[in-house]
């Protein structure tokens, strides 16, 4: 930034500005002085024009001079602005990019023993057992509940993705899922209003969770928001069995891998 070079330059030498401003002033004048108050060698040095002519020659020039400074200083300051107008638009349709995207985020998880016979769910609340098969008859399951918040500020479209589960040597554990279902009815895509939960009951045997002891989960998702904008989340966690049966989550990541803009279509 040349302007803010030379203002900063002006700002800390202000008494050599002043006496350039002087010398800048009373320079011509001095010249044209001693330019008339000195004989002339030679009759071509005798000069036809009077003081007055070389004073208003000298201001003129100094007023183009001035008028030509002028236009550079103001022809880099638009520069500028236009370097910052820039930077603010980018900034702008990047904060507008992040508050439109969807997000979820896990915000509370619970571990519980229930019957077959009581596996209800309500429209924000998804069963996801594709290694489990639920009976008829009654049967005890360990359920694995995970409670997420849409904190986007429209209603979003997710799409469950799967829940991988793995021990320290990438084995499967019996958390890992592959599919949402609910009844055996394919519930892939769940809509959730701003600030409301979404619940996902992982269900496993009891005799096998018994054997889990602690698992590294990634969860994914595809998200839309409500003018057709979609993006990929993935949430990590770690999960350990307590000696009670409950689970600790911990090291809880998340991430946004893409954001593909497909815009719904708008009809008038």
């Amino acid at each position: 930034m040349l302007v803010s070079k030379i203002l900063t330059w002006i700002k800390k030498n202000k008494p050599l500005v002043a006496l350039i401003g002087l010398g800048v002033y009373f320079l011509p004048i001095v010249l044209i002085h001693i330019a008339y108050r000195t004989p002339a060698s030679n009759p071509w040095f005798v000069s036809n024009w009077d003081a007055g002519d070389l004073l208003s020659y000298s201001a003129g020039f100094l007023t183009f001079i001035g008028s030509v400074i002028l236009g550079i200083a103001v022809v880099y300051q638009n520069k500028e602005l236009i370097k910052a107008n820039a930077y603010i638009i980018a900034n702008q349709i990047d904060r507008d990019e992040f508050e439109r995207r969807s997000s979820l985020m896990l915000f509370n998880h619970k571990s519980y023993e229930k019957l077959s016979t009581e596996l209800n769910t309500d429209c924000n609340t998804v069963l996801c057992c594709d290694a489990t098969t639920i009976e008829a008859h009654t049967q005890v399951f360990r359920i694995l509940e995970l409670s997420f918040i849409n904190a986007s500020r429209s209603v979003s479209i997710v799409e469950i993705g799967n829940f991988c589960c793995i021990d320290n040597n990438n084995n499967p554990l019996i958390y890992n899922c592959c599919m949402a279902s609910e009844d055996n009815r394919n519930k892939n895509y769940v809509p959730v209003m701003p600030s409301c939960e979404l619940k996902l009951l992982y269900i496993v045997d009891t005799a096998k969770h018994d054997a889990f002891v602690f698992g590294k989960c990634t969860l994914s998702f595809n998200l839309t928001n409500s003018v057709g904008e979609s993006c990929h989340e993935e949430i990590s966690f770690n999960i350990k069995k307590r000696e009670d049966g409950h689970m600790d989550i911990s090291n809880i990541n998340y991430d946004y891998k893409s954001q593909n803009v497909t815009r719904l279509p708008i009809h008038s």
